[in-house]
């Protein structure tokens, strides 16, 4: 990223360098001390959050590396400052760049915004996600370009057998580029939202989307066709601010996934 001298920029530049310095306890302790925050340092090397003692941790492992962005990326929430945007929005996408499968350009993501394994989650460029989400990733989750996912919105990639809670199914979720997913709906497990479709909101979505379409109620069910008057992609000028606030972020080559090798490549066995 690039900053352009205001004491925020000069304390996101700051962040930036550690973490692409170091991700361990150090790390967070430094960028805690960064931005203001008191937080029990002489704890940090002993901390584990929620997503360590889940079952799929066991099963594909949980790194000192997620440990430590996931806990960067919910404590911010926790402090006043998260409500300066201009800080906040910023802050999440130098975390979500390390944290995620993969980040696109120009990710705005509001407060409270979950998940439980970020090397499951690829975002593409330009997507909102609205305070409150919750994105289950255990199955894996893909998000296309330009996607609106609203406030509470749920996303559930996996199940419990009904007579074995220790038995579980996954199943990855995809959300198409310029599709809306509005405030409340839950998407079930296994679903494709389809390009451009829109999922009104509170629906419960528990079979495919197809393109273009609207869907509403529970379950979510096909209303109409979207009113796109033939506009297609970025005719459909899906800018979440005024002037387009958030979404000028150079364009950066490519980098090489920060989980390659501890893994398989979700993307391309078709997973996500």
């Amino acid at each position: 990223m690039t900053y352009e001298g205001s004491r925020i920029d000069e304390i996101l530049s700051k962040i930036e360098f550690i973490l692409d310095d170091s991700t361990n306890h150090e790390a967070v302790r430094a960028v805690m001390q960064t931005i203001g925050i008191a937080c029990c340092s002489d704890m940090i090397s002993e901390l584990r959050i929620y997503s360590e003692y889940l079952p799929m941790a066991e099963e594909i492992g949980f790194t000192e590396k997620e440990r430590n962005l996931q806990f960067l990326w919910e404590a911010i929430d926790r402090y006043p400052i998260s409500l300066a945007v201009n800080f906040a929005y910023l802050y999440r996408r130098l975390i979500a760049k390390r944290a995620f499968l993969s980040c696109g350009r120009n990710l705005i993501c509001e407060s409270d915004v979950r998940f439980n394994f970020g090397r499951k989650l690829s975002i593409d460029d330009d997507v909102f996600i609205s305070r409150g989400a919750f994105l289950d990733t255990k199955g894996g989750i893909k998000i296309g370009s330009s996607v609106e996912i609203g406030e509470y919105v749920r996303i559930l990639t996996h199940s419990h057998c009904e007579s074995d809670q220790t038995e579980r199914s996954y199943s990855p979720v995809t959300v198409e580029p310029y599709s809306k997913i509005l405030a409340g709906a839950l998407v079930l497990p296994g679903i494709t939202v389809g390009e451009g479709a829109i999922v009104r909101e509170g629906s419960v979505v528990t079979e495919d989307v197809h393109a273009w379409s609207v869907v509403s109620g529970n379950p979510a069910k096909f209303i109409r066709e979207r009113k796109h008057e033939g506009k297609l992609g970025a005719e459909l000028k899906h800018t979440w601010f005024n002037r387009g606030a958030f979404q000028n972020e150079e364009k950066i080559p490519d980098k090489k996934s920060p989980f390659a090798g501890i893994i398989p490549d979700l993307k391309s066995e078709g997973e996500i």
